[in-house]
């Protein structure tokens, strides 16, 4: 994301608007939500959302006419820094919904997540009434799996996944990756992607 200039970030931002308007969006929300429990705590996660990711890029691509792909967030970068992660800007993606509160609940209030006149807050899993917002809460106390972390998870296993139990895989890189990094992301923005 960092790596990409302020014109490509505009693009980008504008082809997830017009796929959150065209309706496309919510499909990939439901999909995901719907499919969870089979592409969740799997051998298949990894390789399934790659697969996910690579399908909504094309979406992108086909609303827009251009080669929008989604940046990746290298959150080993803002791993004790998430608080001012350049992700969780008011320009772009909103800042933590602890700036405002509406009816006790941490709403984003700026960037395309804004509350107010944001298409994100009318999506599957937020309340869908005039006081529909996407909500991030920022977790104090925990922290991003930085890169050393990373690196000694990748080194410290001998196989992607155990798959003599089945889905019921106790060790391997994927279940501690899934575990880990991947589950922090999700805990520390304490709320809604």
């Amino acid at each position: 994301w960092r790596d990409l200039s302020c014109e490509e970030q505009d693009e980008f931002l504008d082809a997830l608007l017009l796929v959150k308007e065209s309706g496309e969006y919510d499909d990939f929300v439901y999909i995901h939500e719907w499919f969870g429990e089979l592409t969740h705590y799997t051998p298949e996660f990894l390789p399934w959302h790659r697969w996910f990711i690579w399908n909504f890029e094309k979406v992108l691509q086909q609303a827009t006419g251009k080669c929008i792909y989604i940046p990746y967030w290298d959150w080993e970068r803002d791993a004790e820094w998430e608080w001012d992660s350049d992700v969780m800007h008011p320009d772009t993606f909103g800042t933590w919904g602890e700036t405002s509160n509406v009816n006790g609940r941490p709403c984003v209030n700026d960037g395309i997540a804004d509350y107010r006149d944001s298409p994100f807050a009318r999506s599957l899993g937020i309340d869908d009434g005039p006081l529909g917002c996407v909500e991030r809460e920022f977790l104090q106390g925990f922290s991003f799996t930085g890169e050393a972390q990373m690196l000694a998870m990748i080194t410290n296993y001998d196989q992607y996944a155990d798959t003599s139990r089945g889905n019921n895989a106790v060790n391997g890189f994927r279940i501690e990756y899934e575990n880990g990094p991947h589950m922090l992301v999700h805990g520390i923005i304490g709320g809604h992607m």
